[in-house]
């Protein structure tokens, strides 16, 4: 198996901090319930004569968290069932929505969100997307392949693990971007933005620091994408959005061979205005007003709000309110936090969707919507990420009027950082046993696999299968913190790390926006002591928490699992691929004084914190 490795030299300072999430237990009988909404919708026996919702249902089959509307209706929709209070009942109707519309993705996404607004399934553990919608996943040619379970596992013992290199002729060799097609279209990490979504919905009141996280959460992803395009030799994500290449025509073109979506080929232009409904203009002049907006705004730093508010304190009251990463975060996305979608608009809703409305602008000839139309999807497109360039752009705009951080102000007395190292470890599959020990210090190795995953077709004869993908692994690592406390009391300090590529611009400044984080965590060192403070790198807080399949669910799961919410980094993509020769990075790691940083000391960094925040409780680092 071809080995990727990634090696980097250690730049270390005492810094800042950051970043739980699901963190209790599941009950195994309650998620097994809730599991009978999301599986195959298409049951023949069942009769819409004999069951008899409790109030009227209104299907929404081209659903979109994009289109306010049909999250409203969802909003609606989940009110009305949690009202019902029994969970059995409640499962009935939504099974009776599936079969409705077996292949829309209203009934998931409407299915998540009820059972987390529902209290006794708020905890339940609900089944990957990727199982349960697999035609979002996986091309038409990957679910023709598929197989049965037991022929499937045969064959994968008669196989090497290895992934055949694509034939000359093929899309890798004319096309660039399907360089890091096996990136874009990872099944994990398409269900950490859908779920992302699905959390941090727009039908009310945002949560706390939801803008702020929406603008870093997209933020690393770009980031973590440019670090792929380096390893394969392609350049920076160049922004596409009104005023920023529109007027010209889209370079890149994507088949992502889904079924219910369509495709775009190359260089075709974007139109002036988009008919998405008879009632519904997007118009591509009055996104380039609402971005010429929010420039005037960040110059000025301040905000309008629609309506000075009639309740709350003196500030609530003011028409002008100072930007902060949250409510301008908020005001992009356009979800209830926004202060003004009149001024400013619906500018990165209305993006995904006239850029899923390029091959058929006004409706006229019923193409399907591409992959940027829904956020299960939409990852998959290299669309998305010039657009959330675009997007993030107006952050990093707000980003450089802030006042940095000044060492003087970050420096914790008496407590020194004094080495810090990585070792890779041994994984599962042995790939690391010709790997010496000097040559696992400070180098993380990668390779790509082929990885088998059980699906659950709609409308099949026998809807189990399995589908293989070739995923991105990486070989377990440990990091090593020696910390030295010479102080008369104990420090409770955060460590939070960060890995760079070495290629690009040296100049710090200009590199801040490449940094993408690896951890971040709190450990106590005791008055007077010298430690070496570990940490597995599946530890990480970044990352999403250990999947509980279908399988799993139906076999009943431990107590002590915790429940899939699905927000949180992909596992296997923890660490970028890197080179066979070596992609020399630099690991960053910044530590601080958590008594100072913390909303509240006693919490800790545990979970997937970091870009999906804790539920109902404030995000715990309160430095922007």
């Amino acid at each position: 198996t071809l080995l990727y490795t990634i090696k980097f030299e250690i730049q270390s300072q005492i810094v800042m901090s950051e970043c739980d999430g699901c963190d209790q237990a599941a009950d195994p009988t309650t998620s097994q319930s809730v599991l009978e909404a999301f599986l195959p919708g298409y049951d023949e026996n069942f009769s819409y004569a004999v069951f008899d919702p409790p109030f009227p249902i209104e299907i929404i089959p081209d659903f979109s968290v994009f289109i306010e509307e049909h999250v409203q209706k969802v909003k609606e929709t989940a009110e009305k069932l949690v009202d019902l209070q029994d969970t059995k009942q409640i499962v009935e109707v939504l099974k009776y929505i599936k079969n409705r519309a077996p292949y829309s993705a209203y009934s998931d996404y409407l299915s998540r969100v009820t059972f987390f607004k529902h209290p006794p399934t708020r905890n339940a553990i609900m089944p990957p997307v990727s199982q349960v919608r697999p035609t979002a996943f996986f091309t038409t040619d990957q679910l023709k392949a598929a197989t049965k379970k037991e022929a499937a596992f045969r064959l994968a013992a008669a196989e090497p693990d290895i992934p055949k290199p694509p034939k000359i002729g093929a899309p890798a060799y004319r096309d660039p971007e399907f360089k890091l097609a096996w990136w874009r279209e990872d099944p994990s990490l398409n269900e950490h933005h859908y779920n992302w979504h699905v959390y941090y919905n727009t039908d009310s009141a945002p949560k706390d620091r939801q803008g702020e996280l929406f603008a870093y959460m997209h933020e690393q992803a770009l980031a973590r994408y440019d670090f792929e395009r380096l390893g394969v030799g392609l350049s920076h994500v160049v922004p596409y959005g009104p005023g920023q290449g529109w007027d010209g025509p889209l370079l890149e073109g994507y088949n992502g061979k889904l079924e219910g979506y369509s495709y775009r080929a190359a260089n075709m232009p974007v139109p002036d205005k988009a008919d998405f409904r008879p009632t519904r203009k997007i118009l591509k002049s009055s996104m380039e007003t609402s971005r010429e907006r929010l420039h005037i705004s960040i110059a000025r730093n301040y905000l309008e709000r629609e309506i000075p508010l009639l309740g709350g304190g003196d500030d609530d009251k003011k028409k002008e309110a100072e930007i902060t990463m949250h409510n301008l975060g908020c005001t992009v996305e356009a979800n209830k936090g926004s202060l003004n979608t009149l001024l400013y608009g619906n500018l990165h809703n209305n993006g995904h969707l006239v850029l899923a409305m390029v091959n058929d602008p006004d409706n006229r000839f019923g193409i399907k919507y591409g992959p940027m139309y829904d956020t299960l999807t939409a990852m998959r497109d290299p669309v998305f990420f010039r657009w959330h360039k675009y997007v993030d752009n107006i952050f990093e705009e707000y980003r450089q009027t802030l006042t940095p951080y000044y060492k003087q102000t970050l420096e914790i007395g008496g407590v020194t950082l004094d080495s810090v190292s990585v070792v890779s470890r041994d994984d599962e599959e042995d790939h690391m046993r010709k790997i010496s020990e000097e040559d696992r210090n400070n180098h993380l190795y990668t390779w790509m696999k082929n990885e088998q995953i059980n699906i659950h077709l709609q409308d099949h004869d026998d809807p189990e299968r399995v589908v293989k993908q070739i995923i991105l692994q990486y070989a377990p690592f440990t990091y090593k913190f020696d910390v030295t406390n010479t102080r008369t009391e104990d420090a409770l300090l955060c460590f939070r790390v960060f890995l760079c590529p070495d290629q690009w611009v040296p100049n710090l400044d200009h590199q801040k926006t490449s940094f993408i984080e690896l951890d971040c965590f709190v450990q106590e060192v005791k008055a007077g002591e010298s430690k070496t403070v570990e940490r597995k790198s599946e530890e990480s807080s970044v990352l999403m928490a250990d999947v509980s399949t279908v399988e799993d669910i139906r076999n009943g799961v431990k107590e002590d699992t915790k429940p899939y919410c699905g927000c949180g980094w992909p596992r296997n993509l923890l660490i970028p691929r890197g080179s066979p020769g070596g992609m020399k990075s630099k690991l960053f790691v910044l530590v601080t004084d958590w008594n100072e940083d913390a909303v509240d000391a006693t919490v800790r960094m545990t979970g997937n914190v970091a870009f999906c925040g804790k539920v109902d409780a404030k995000y715990p680092d309160k430095k922007p």
